[in-house]
């Protein structure tokens, strides 16, 4: 009793009344600095960095990601915490905040202590508007004749893969907050990400091109986000690394042709019945990661209703949002988006061939120009030329829809006499011995 209350005035108090010494600035810049050494073997860190080098001039995203000593320090210990100081003051804004508090004691005594440590953190009057909102950071890589880039970069490990990704722009708080509830990109990330038969991924590993392939978000900020579609690939793959983007830019030309029919009202009732199945039985989360949870989802969506569900569920998009409440529309206005002109091509492999170095993990990389020919035919060639024989996902028979208990539980009153029962011999043979005894207690 009481430690939570001491704990909110402990933490509290970094919002209000922050110190931050010389000597905690210099040890934080060292930490920051040993972290950064740490990542630059890290692929994940060093590719990230590369696509930040490549995109749009002036905006945030072009920034370096992390930093490191040579960023924080060359204007001094002093000036750095008189910059910590001014973000602080600029940014660390009650309406700006959001706090989420789990403990075991009654919601009136827990609202007590939030009020009695954070009531003085000041409201300064800091905008939250996103200046870059419905600017694109990743447009298309081209030549200054206007030609489509192809992105090859080096790896640290052995790996090869072959990217197409589109960025998405959100125009208002409307479309963001339709985004998160409808979740347009996951359903089509489901069908070209699916891997039976007739799918991309095997039609693409049956010539020998591919290992796996994934569809998807890769990055989701407030004010835009990332559809990505890749293929870890064979040498030989790389050879063919064309068709592999015609194959994708085909499929999605067959969803485009009908936008408000693109996906079949069976693999939405898929998605939706399989998303409830997982709210259901969510297992329960420990308190911290609850916390975080929860805080993420307040600082992205603005109706409480959903600061729980809005990450596990299928939702339909808001009445008042672009779509007007109907995800077909949705659907169809994200695929709209995902064309062979509005998207960035990427390869990585050991052989990729470069030109230059990033500046901060040294990766080397290159940008050349895609055949104008081959990037035409992703436009306007027929479909079946592009890629031959892919459908959509066929009707899932395994989603499970009877959870009746096979073995239904007994009064507790029958527990002692349930748990003394013997086993029942399934089977007595000359190879085996099986018994069964259903658990009627748990």
């Amino acid at each position: 009793p009481g430690v939570l209350q001491g704990a909110l005035r402990r933490f509290s108090s970094f919002f209000k009344s922050p110190l931050f010494t010389a000597s905690a600035t210099q040890r934080e810049v060292n930490a920051i600095d040993s972290e950064h050494a740490k990542n630059r073997q890290s692929d994940g860190f060093r590719l990230q960095q590369l696509l930040k080098v490549t995109a749009l001039e002036g905006h945030p995203e072009r920034h370096f990601g992390t930093g490191n000593r040579d960023t924080l320090l060359p204007i001094g210990t002093a000036k750095l915490r008189e910059e910590l100081l001014r973000h602080f003051n600029d940014y660390y804004d009650a309406g700006a905040m959001v706090l989420c508090v789990v403990g075991k004691d009654g919601l009136d005594t827990l609202q007590k202590w939030v009020e009695e440590s954070f009531a003085n953190i000041p409201r300064r009057g800091s905008s939250k508007a996103l200046p870059w909102r419905g600017v694109n950071p990743y447009p298309p890589l081209l030549s200054p004749q206007g030609a489509p880039l192809l992105l090859q970069a080096v790896p640290v490990g052995e790996s090869r893969a072959v990217s197409v990704f589109w960025a998405v722009t959100f125009a208002d708080e409307a479309a963001r907050q339709e985004w998160l509830l409808a979740k347009p990109h996951d359903y089509v990330g489901q069908v070209l990400g699916h891997e039976g038969p007739r799918s991309l991924q095997s039609i693409l590993k049956s010539k020998g091109w591919v290992n796996k392939g994934v569809s998807g978000l890769t990055y989701d900020q407030e004010d835009f986000a990332i559809f990505k579609v890749s293929f870890d690939v064979s040498e030989e793959g790389l050879r063919h690394k064309e068709e592999i983007y015609a194959a994708v830019h085909g499929a999605l030309r067959i969803l485009q042709e009908q936008p408000m029919k693109a996906i079949p009202d069976f693999l939405i009732e898929e998605a939706r019945y399989l998303s409830n199945l997982r709210w259901r039985f969510e297992e329960k989360e420990p308190e911290q990661q609850l916390a975080l949870d929860f805080v993420d989802q307040m600082q992205d969506v603005t109706n409480p209703a959903f600061y729980k569900s809005v990450g596990a569920l299928f939702l339909d998009p808001p009445a008042g949002g672009p779509s007007k409440g109907k995800l077909p529309v949705a659907i169809a206005s994200f695929l709209e988006k995902l064309t062979p002109e509005k998207a960035r091509y990427m390869v990585v492999a050991p052989t990729a061939a470069t030109d230059r170095s990033e500046k901060w993990y040294g990766t080397r990389y290159s940008q050349t120009e895609i055949s104008p020919a081959v990037f035409q035919g992703w436009q306007k060639k027929p479909v079946e030329e592009l890629v031959s024989g892919w459908q959509r996902p066929p009707r899932n028979i395994f989603i499970p829809r009877d959870f009746t208990l096979a073995w239904p539980q007994v009064l507790p009153s029958q527990r002692l006499k349930a748990a003394s029962e013997p086993p029942v011999m399934l089977r007595n043979d000359s190879r085996w011995r099986v018994f069964f005894k259903g658990d009627q207690t748990w």
